[in-house]
């Protein structure tokens, strides 16, 4: 499907009308100002695909299992949305607004505790060390001075983990480190998250995932009860570049009223 818009492209140009992504994949360059080959195009084309989906759909299906398996985590999700009201108030369409879970502080840290034990991305993105190396920057080795030039890389899956960082219960899913939201603790933890990356390689995409995710999981929350299929099932994952899950079996029975 993708190899075929990317023919069209090339042999039609863009043909909606509108103005969106596949008319700025057209006006792209290399640096010999070139345009962007069939096989450019559908790369870029299955980066947006991929990444605009698959890592959010693995978010919003972790955060759903975690709050079923933490029977406690639920509840107080659910009594944090009660005592928000009306949360469809400023939403035309009865839908919660992103500004909306941004005012829900434990939701806000029970997502950021799921996207800590389980990064949608868990490989090791390379870097190349600037000129000059790396000393007076973040000491990822014990007195190690990295040389300008050298490739560097480290795993999210396992600097998220880092008892240092996080605390001897790394390895817990305790939502409440990262209370209050906006605390020391909490800005000395976060710069450590590196779910969306940093710098030039960070996610351009990454406030649309966080508000997909966060209207996502709230509607259902206010919409549903819901229960694991077998909560005695472990979650099956596969890395392939990016994380995808299997066996997730739930039952969502529909709320008499909406909370």
């Amino acid at each position: 499907m993708t190899e075929a818009l990317a023919t069209s492209l090339l042999e039609n140009g863009n043909t909606s009308g509108k103005h969106n992504m596949s008319h700025d994949l057209l006006q792209c360059r290399n640096d010999d100002n070139t345009p962007l080959s069939k096989k450019e195009l559908v790369g870029e084309m299955l980066a947006f695909i991929t990444a605009g989906s698959d890592p959010t759909a693995y978010a919003i299906s972790t955060i759903l299992d975690r709050i079923c398996r933490h029977r406690a985590v639920r509840e107080k999700l659910l009594e944090e949305l009660r005592a928000a009201g009306e949360l469809e108030q400023s939403s035309a369409d009865g839908v919660v607004t992103y500004a909306q879970t941004l005012r829900l502080p434990y939701f806000l840290a029970v997502v950021k505790e799921t996207m800590r034990l389980s990064p949608a991305f868990q490989g090791q993105f390379s870097r190349v060390a600037p000129d000059g190396g790396c000393e007076g920057g973040l000491e990822v080795l014990p007195g190690v001075a990295v040389p300008g030039g050298v490739w560097m890389s480290v795993s999210t899956y396992i600097s998220q983990r880092d008892k240092s960082v996080f605390g001897e219960d790394a390895e817990e899913f305790e939502p409440e480190r990262w209370l209050p939201i906006g605390g020391e603790r909490y800005h000395a933890m976060a710069k450590y998250l590196s779910v969306f990356g940093y710098g030039s390689a960070a996610c351009m995409g990454q406030h649309l995932a966080l508000q997909k995710i966060n209207k996502t999981v709230v509607e259902i929350l206010r919409r549903f009860n819901m229960e694991l299929r077998d909560p005695k099932t472990p979650l099956k994952e596969r890395n392939i570049i990016q994380m995808f899950i299997s066996d997730l079996f739930m039952t969502f029975t529909e709320r008499e009223e909406k909370i």
